[in-house]
C-alpha cells in the first residue's frame, strides 16, 4: 500500500541499501506523488517525502526533472488543494535537501515559492512554505550567494512581517528561521557586494 507509513520506511530502507535497489520499480516517484496527498498527517508526508527525494537522489539527471515536473502540473498538483499544496511544499523540501539542484531550477522554485507562500490564504500552509523555502537555502548557500538577486529575499521576509500572517507565532517563528538561514548567505562584506540589501540591515 502506497499510502502506508510503514511501508514508506521500508522503502527508504531498500533504496539505502545497494543489494536491494534493483527490486524497486523506476516508477516509484510516480506512485508515492499520485497518492501523497491523502496522508492527513504530517509525519506520514514527511516520511513519504523523504522517499521520492532519496528515490531521485539515486537518478540525480532523470527523477528530480520529473518530480518537479509533476509538482507543476496544475491537474496533478492544484495548488487550489490546501492537501496537494501542502504534500508539494514537503516533497520539495525534502528534494532541496537530498537533491543537487541547477541555478536556474532553484531561482525558478524559490519564485514558486514566494508566491505561493504570499497568496495562500492558510497560515499552517505558508508555513510550511516557508520551510520549503529554508530548506532551500540550507541547502545551495554558494549558489545562493554567487546570485546577484537572492538579496531580494530580505525584502520578501521581512515584506511578510508587515502583513497579518505574522500575526500568527507559528508563521512568525518560520520567517525568522528562513531569515536566519539567508544571512549568512548574504552577509559576506555585504555594502560591497550586495547593495540591495543595505537598506534592509
Amino acid at each position: 500500500n502506497a499510502t502506508t507509513p510503514f511501508a514508506h520506511c521500508l522503502i527508504i530502507t531498500l533504496i539505502n541499501d545497494k543489494r536491494t535497489q534493483i527490486y524497486i520499480p523506476q516508477n516509484l516517484h510516480e506512485v508515492i506523488l499520485s497518492v501523497i496527498h491523502e496522508l492527513d498527517r504530517t509525519d506520514y508526508l514527511q516520511t513519504a517525502s523523504e522517499v521520492i527525494a532519496c528515490w531521485a537522489k539515486l537518478f540525480p539527471k532523470i527523477v528530480p526533472k520529473k518530480v518537479l515536473s509533476i509538482l507543476s502540473d496544475p491537474e496533478q498538483f492544484d495548488d487550489r488543494d490546501h492537501h496537494k499544496l501542502k504534500a508539494k511544499f514537503f516533497v520539495l523540501a525534502a528534494l532541496f535537501a537530498h537533491v543537487q539542484l541547477s541555478d536556474d531550477v532553484i531561482s525558478n522554485q524559490m519564485l514558486i515559492l514566494n508566491n505561493l507562500i504570499k497568496t495562500v490564504d492558510d497560515n499552517n500552509l505558508t508555513s510550511f512554505g516557508l520551510h520549503a523555502l529554508s530548506s532551500l537555502f540550507q541547502a545551495y548557500p554558494a549558489q545562493l550567494a554567487a546570485m546577484p538577486f537572492t538579496d531580494s529575499q530580505a525584502n520578501f521576509l521581512l515584506s511578510l512581517i508587515n502583513t497579518n500572517k505574522s500575526l500568527d507565532s507559528f508563521v512568525l517563528f518560520h520567517i525568522s528561521r528562513a531569515f536566519s538561514s539567508l544571512l549568512p548567505i548574504i552577509s559576506p562584506d555585504i555594502e560591497k557586494s550586495r547593495p540591495l540589501a543595505v537598506p534592509i540591515i
